[in-house]
């Protein structure tokens, strides 16, 4: 196997984030490179296709990575069909990563249920970059976000343009989100609440 000199300037960030690069600062102080088997390093910041994808996948299995970067959705929701075909051939790296669960929502699911999921584990940097990226939610996500009861996402779709309305009023109240009644009081005054309860 091919070895390689990476030096440590050219580690893309989001392979900078996982356990195998803190060992590498910690022993190798005096260096500002290190050599490694060809297979363990990329240099990648976007798929352009399966062999890209699965590659990127051994890298962060590799480096031990805590956050798998934004790309690597993007690329699962724009080519889902392609990774269930080939899913045998990655299924095992894909199992011995720390963010099997993240991955195999977004393989498996369609957007509104991703959603849900993002919003119940309280994953705000995916919705973040979603809502960067453009993506149109539901119209009654507030309703959703309230009804689960995270003010900081439910802030973070009200303050990106989607609606507090009369049934996201009756939602907060019913179910006692105290915070997120607390934030409709202090930031939404144009409900008309007259006859809602």
């Amino acid at each position: 196997m091919a070895q390689i000199k990476i030096f440590y300037k050219d580690i893309p960030d989001y392979l900078k984030n996982g356990e195998f690069f803190e060992y590498l600062e910690s022993v190798d102080t005096d260096s500002d490179s290190v050599i490694l088997d060809e297979c363990y390093y990329t240099n990648l910041t976007t798929i352009r296709d399966f062999t890209d994808f699965k590659r990127i996948l051994e890298c962060v299995r590799f480096w031990c990575v805590n956050t798998i970067p934004f790309f690597v959705y993007d690329y699962i929701l724009a080519n889902k069909v392609k990774i269930k075909e080939e899913f045998e051939e990655i299924k095992e790296i894909i199992f011995s990563l720390k963010q099997k669960d993240d991955l195999m929502e977004f393989i498996d699911s369609d957007m509104d249920t991703i959603v849900l999921y993002l919003i119940l584990k309280n994953k705000i940097d995916f919705l973040e970059y979603f809502i960067s990226k453009n993506v149109n939610f539901k119209e009654d996500i507030c309703d959703t976000v309230a009804m689960i009861g995270n003010v900081e996402i439910f802030k973070l779709f009200h303050e990106n343009g989607y609606k507090i309305t009369k049934s996201t009023l009756f939602i907060t109240v019913s179910t006692g989100k105290l915070d997120i009644l607390k934030y409709i009081d202090e930031n939404e005054k144009s409900i008309d609440i007259t006859g809602t309860f």
